[in-house]
């Protein structure tokens, strides 16, 4: 997170609990998942974790309602600068259950969107902004068959280069996901299959070039009990090349994003996205 004023963390369901609408389920029913929440300030050098200060520290217990289905504070800063907001849950041999939780920032007693999108009705200079640093899952759900998510800002200074993106376990159930460009168009990519296969009867690596990536149907993954979409437990790398004249292209547009397409399906995609440009990593989701 960056901020530059007074700033509150909040985060929404913070606990894990088998009631709440938003935490995954699985396994045996008797799952255990502690959550805590650790907020560290960057000292003012971004480029060195080893100085970072603690500035809070909560563990939220396994199914504690008082988190449930509503915001709460985690802390409220002061100093100008970035922040690290580390969550790490409770041992769980076989992985049962997902906290699916979310974060926002806020400047006054009472939330009010903002955004960092200069073309956004919202948009404001001092918007708090909250990023993955180098890559976010995402629970992904909307009450519709079709929805678009912010994805990554991209500056004109990586104009004419690769924009590369990498989703892992994408689509499931859906039919295609496209990548549309600041301007809100849909765009061409390469895209392949990254992942190192076992030997799987009927596994392959895949590849194409496409404007849609398609997510349909079922194949065989590289966990054979799993076959539920084309790329289950899969990592695919999308490559888009930058225009050489980015500013004139977009002008101060600079987010691109995801479209997914569901079908007669509701938007429901639990993944892992990262952005890099050329090497060089990119926030994510930060609007």
């Amino acid at each position: 997170m960056k901020t530059a004023t007074a700033t509150s963390i909040d985060v929404f369901d913070g606990e894990w609990s088998s009631t709440s609408p938003y935490d995954g389920v699985q396994g045996n029913g008797t799952t255990t998942i502690d959550t805590t929440y650790t907020l560290t300030f960057d000292n003012n050098t971004p480029l060195n974790r080893g100085d970072d200060v603690v500035v809070a520290s909560t563990t939220v217990a396994s199914g504690d309602a008082s988190w449930q289905s509503q915001w709460k504070t985690l802390a409220t800063v002061s100093v100008i600068g970035g922040y690290y907001l580390n969550v790490k849950t409770s041992t769980n041999a076989e992985s049962h259950g997902t906290n699916s939780y979310g974060l926002r920032a806020r400047q006054s007693s009472a939330f009010t969107a903002c955004s960092s999108d200069v073309t956004s009705a919202n948009y404001s200079a001092t918007c708090p902004q909250i990023y993955g640093v180098s890559r976010i899952s995402v629970d992904a759900q909307v009450a519709s068959s079709a929805a678009q998510f912010y994805l990554a800002s991209i500056g004109a200074d990586h104009a004419g280069q690769d924009l590369v993106i990498d989703l892992y376990d994408p689509g499931e159930g859906g039919q295609a996901i496209q990548v549309l460009d600041p301007n809100g168009n849909p765009v061409t990519f390469d895209w392949k299959t990254v992942d190192n296969l076992p030997q799987v009867a009927g596994a392959e690596q895949m590849s194409g070039t496409d404007s849609a990536l398609d997510v349909s149907g079922a194949v065989s993954t590289p966990d054979y009990e799993r076959n539920a979409g084309t790329f289950n437990d899969r990592k695919v790398e999308l490559t888009i090349h930058l225009p050489a004249d980015y500013a004139g292209t977009y002008g101060d547009k600079t987010w691109w994003s995801l479209h997914y397409e569901f079908g007669s399906l509701k938007v429901r995609d639990r993944t892992t996205w990262s952005v890099h440009v050329n090497g060089d990593p990119v926030r994510l989701v930060g609007s």
